[in-house]
């Protein structure tokens, strides 16, 4: 379950700095991926990007910070690139069929 706990609009530099409550009892921390999907049901902006998730020892609940923004220009100036590939979601390798190149065919010389 999650809720909003705090929600700043910070106008100048366009964005709003949200602070999530994930409670997670009987289950792990939830990550990154999981928490794309769910907050793009929360957040209206389509843009935003997953801070920092905090969780504190023995505590079931885990402290979300999100910043969204209104486009993703702005969104790329001034959050750093680190953040954009934990996001990523992970590529499934392709697979491609790859030819083992054959053995060249040495002819040997015969001396006279």
């Amino acid at each position: 379950m999650i809720t909003v706990k705090e929600e700043v609009d910070n106008k100048a530099i366009g964005r709003k700095e949200i602070v999530f409550l994930a409670k997670h009892e009987g289950k792990p921390q939830p990550n990154r991926n999981e928490l794309e999907k769910i907050l793009k049901t929360k957040i209206k902006e389509k843009h935003f990007i997953i801070k920092k998730i905090k969780s504190q020892f023995g505590k079931t609940e885990s402290q979300i910070i999100v910043h969204a923004y209104k486009d993703e220009k702005t969104m790329k100036y001034y959050e750093p690139e680190y953040l954009f590939k934990r996001t990523k979601q992970p590529e499934t390798p392709k697979t491609e069929e790859t030819k083992t190149p054959e053995p060249e065919k040495k002819e040997k010389e015969v001396e006279k």
